[in-house]
């Protein structure tokens, strides 16, 4: 059955990307999209700003740029038009 099953640590949009790279078709596909209290509770996730620890909000620690950097290296003006354009409050 193990041949049957493959794992995949990818972002969900290159999913067609990779089937068709791989000239496969998937049955069903199991993901993991979103974040959980867990993110919030427990500090060294990262996501907590509460808490002391460093401040990386990724999901994937071994890609992009820790949170904490951007705050550190970013001017305000760049700052601001992240969080008014990825930020939820409008």
């Amino acid at each position: 059955m193990a041949e049957r099953i493959s794992l995949y640590n990818l972002n969900y949009l290159e999913l067609d990307t990779l089937l068709s790279q791989r000239q496969q078709q998937a049955s069903w596909v199991l993901g993991d999209f979103g974040v959980n209290s867990l993110h919030f509770d427990q500090k060294e996730w990262g996501f907590s700003y509460t808490g002391n620890a460093s401040l990386d909000m990724r999901f994937n620690p071994s890609l992009g740029t820790p949170a904490s950097h951007l705050l550190n290296t970013l001017d305000s003006l760049t700052l601001e038009e992240i969080l008014s354009t990825y930020g939820e409050l409008r």
